[in-house]
């Protein structure tokens, strides 16, 4: 099977290393844009989360392939050809096509089985599928990996109660202050990031909620459905400090909350899900202010997964069903073909 994947992810990266492999939507169009020159690389689909960063390919020759991808990696980030060797696992064919399936069931995320990944590999291939860098191959592996990521949702236990990053922040808040759904609290970002940590607010009942975004369009929307107040953008910094817990998810390369600007007289949460990271690291050494990062969530994500694992081995045969499947296709193309 002419499939490969480099990946890396939390598992064997920091998040300040996470930060240096981070594709954004931009990243994505310069790098489509880099890889077809004199390439034996015939698809691609990347796709970058919080927590990984994964190259999807399929072509003639996989080790040229891969060698060409990795370079390109290289030198897109500026990093050294040996971390890239590092950091990124190579796997093929239908290891390759398995650990698709393990990403969009959730089973490999920091949070084992959580739901949200599902939606974000649907995002990566329709935006790879759009720029045209998809043919029939990671065409028909991506749709066969969506239909699992459905199969195991609706066939296991696996989803059930699953919880997303945001949802252990708001966790993690709550038990670092007991009051926590009385505390006047803004969310800076109107993403999808933003708008699960709105949805699990609203559901706990809680009362006190502002909204800001650097389109106020976006941030008028969310308000509006879950009856939370506004801020005007421009007015973020000078008003931080009205709030007890604050939480940042946008899409910002740079950090947009900083020491000098957060007064510590009084107990203060920051909860930063943004990669790259929102907020200066530095926020954590302020008396009375407790900064809450991704990687600050593995150990109550841990937690919460051995009800879940149960389910792996049904997850598995479901795999293995889909790949035999994949395979059919696969065989009756190249027939077709001959």
């Amino acid at each position: 099977m002419l499939l490969g994947v480099l990946k890396t992810d939390h598992t064997n990266l920091s998040l300040v290393e996470r930060e240096q492999v981070y594709f954004s939507d931009s990243d994505k169009d310069r790098f489509l844009s880099l890889w077809r020159t004199e390439s034996p690389v015939d698809e691609l689909v990347i796709m970058s989360t919080c927590n990984r960063s994964e190259i999807y390919f399929s072509g003639a020759d996989l080790t040229a392939s891969e060698q060409r991808l990795k370079r390109l990696m290289s030198a897109f980030f500026g990093v050294s050809s040996d971390w890239i060797d590092q950091k990124f696992e190579s796997i093929r064919g239908d290891a390759a096509l398995k650990h698709l399936f393990g990403v969009i069931s959730g089973i490999h995320s920091m949070v084992f089985g959580e739901n949200e990944i599902l939606g974000q590999v649907k995002a990566a291939y329709q935006f790879c599928l759009e720029k045209g860098s998809t043919q029939s191959i990671l065409n028909k592996a991506f749709q066969s990996a969506i239909a699992v990521g459905k199969r195991v949702r609706d066939e296991t236990e696996l989803g059930k109660g699953a919880y997303s990053v945001s949802s252990i922040a708001i966790d993690r808040a709550a038990q670092i202050r007991p009051d926590f759904l009385k505390l006047r609290t803004i969310i800076v970002g109107a993403g999808d990031t933003s708008l699960r940590c709105v949805k699990k607010l609203a559901a706990l009942g809680h009362q006190n909620l502002v909204i800001t975004n650097r389109t106020p369009e976006r941030a008028g929307q969310i308000a509006a459905e879950y009856g939370l107040e506004t801020l005007d953008y421009a007015q973020l910094i000078s008003r931080l400090n009205e709030f007890d817990c604050v939480f940042v998810a946008t899409l910002s390369p740079d950090y947009l909350v900083f020491p000098a600007q957060i007064a510590s007289n009084r107990p203060k949460v920051v909860v930063d899900l943004g990669v790259p990271r929102n907020v200066d690291p530095r926020v954590a050494e302020l008396p009375n202010v407790t900064l809450i990062t991704i990687d600050h969530l593995t150990e109550i994500a841990d937690e919460n997964v051995a009800r879940r694992r149960v389910e792996l081995p049904k997850i598995n045969g479901i795999f293995d069903e889909e790949i035999a499947i994949f395979h059919q296709w696969h065989n009756y193309r190249r027939l077709v073909s001959v």
